[in-house]
């Protein structure tokens, strides 16, 4: 039984991710993982910073961001270009026996078991190695390509706001009709979003399996949060405002909404499968009977999102991958996220609006499951929860008298 035991794949696996953590590089692999060496080259820094962190400030049943005394580092603006790269996952980049870790906030080595889907590992305490399964090759070589998908760009969020904007910052010496490398996991409206700001080709690959690029150029989402609960989270953000700006506004031209009067109260609809609002309906027929129109931006294309929420006074709703459109809304609005509480110290959806000059507050509510019968905090965090039909309506009221 010991030997069958042994032999077992996932036994296999665990094996050798504990070997990595014990005895780092002195260890040859017993399953299908491979040992790679790990180059960094997307170092955050805070010598140019472009925006302040935010400190969570309750005032009443609403919980604004007061600008914090913490810089929000920067990630790297350089581009790198890669020779005979395998990209996969979406944005997993080797070379040879290298781990290209062209972002920080995917490092392997930030968590033992961080992961690109169970697909790669690493440890933090032997950083020099990163495993990684196998996947089946393409046989097309692809000459030339700009890598501009990511490991989690089937997220609105994480397309629009991190990986899309780098769309605008290409390097005038990469030739015009080198295509750009996106993933079949982007949503479609997002492609369409990103055909609107930009003239490049558009190459879409496969996101489980590898692909092999001639010479790849590569470069840092412009904003990354650190999916954990380990480190605080102004310690685990990093912004480039300015890029995140451009691409915004680029994109509000292109759907031709930077006119629009904003005047509409808006509450958003969400359907997701992580922190579920678990009494939305009711809290939308509440925002209803108070003026707000109810929208589901997942129902519409990517103009009309852009074309809604800049025409909007106020929104409301769940936070999540949503909060990328508040990048599309006028200077002096206002966003209101429905969150719970754990979450109040999330400043990203803050530091999203305060980019773009939007107010952001926070309603928070309860977890339907409490931590001590959660898994871990990182669930816990991530689970349902509900909102206070009383605060939600207090909420509103103090929203709305704001000028």
């Amino acid at each position: 039984m010991l030997e069958t035991l042994q032999r077992a794949p996932l036994l296999d696996r665990e094996s050798d991710r504990a070997a990595l953590t014990a005895v780092g590089d002195s260890f040859e692999t017993t399953s299908d993982l491979e040992k790679l060496t790990v180059t960094r080259l997307d170092r955050w820094s805070a010598r140019n910073v472009s925006q302040m962190a935010r400190t969570p400030a309750p005032s009443g049943p609403l919980i604004d961001y007061a600008p914090g005394e913490t810089a929000l580092p920067s990630p790297s603006r350089e581009w790198h270009t890669i020779d005979n790269a395998l990209v996969r996952d979406g944005g997993t980049v080797v070379t040879g026996q290298r781990l290209i870790v062209y972002e920080g906030a995917a490092d392997p080595a930030i968590n033992q078991f961080s992961a690109f889907g169970q697909r790669l590992y690493g440890s933090p305490i032997n950083q020099s190695v990163a495993l990684l399964t196998s996947l089946p090759v393409a046989d097309r070589m692809i000459d030339e390509a700009i890598l501009i998908s990511g490991r989690h760009d089937s997220n609105w969020y994480h397309w629009m706001a991190e990986y899309l904007p780098r769309a605008l910052d290409v390097p005038l010496e990469i030739d015009s009709t080198v295509p750009l490398l996106a993933s079949d996991r982007i949503p479609a409206e997002g492609l369409r979003a990103l055909s609107a700001i930009t003239k490049r080709p558009v190459l879409i690959a496969r996101h489980d399996i590898g692909h092999r690029v001639r010479l790849l150029h590569a470069s840092a989402p412009v904003l990354q949060v650190l999916d954990s609960t380990r480190v605080p989270w102004t310690q685990g953000l990093a912004i480039r405002a300015d890029a995140v700006r451009r691409a915004a506004e680029t994109l509000v031209q292109a759907a031709e909404a930077s006119e629009l009067a904003p005047d509409r109260l808006l509450f958003i609809r969400r359907r997701s499968v992580h922190r579920g609002l678990v009494n939305e309906d009711r809290l939308a027929r509440i925002a209803s009977e108070r003026g707000f129109e109810l929208i589901e931006p997942g129902e519409m294309s990517w103009s009309e999102q852009v074309r809604a929420f800049r025409s909007a006074r106020i929104v409301v709703g769940a936070n999540g991958a949503v909060m990328a459109n508040y990048l599309f809304m006028a200077p002096g609005t206002q966003a209101i996220g429905l969150t719970a509480e754990g979450l109040e110290g999330f400043i990203l959806p803050a530091v999203i609006a305060d980019a773009v000059g939007v107010r952001f507050s926070a309603i928070a509510g309860s977890h339907n499951t409490p931590l001590s019968r959660s898994p871990s905090k990182i669930e816990w965090i991530h689970s349902d929860f509900t909102v206070s039909e009383a605060t939600f309506t207090e909420g509103l009221r103090a929203a709305l008298a704001r000028r």
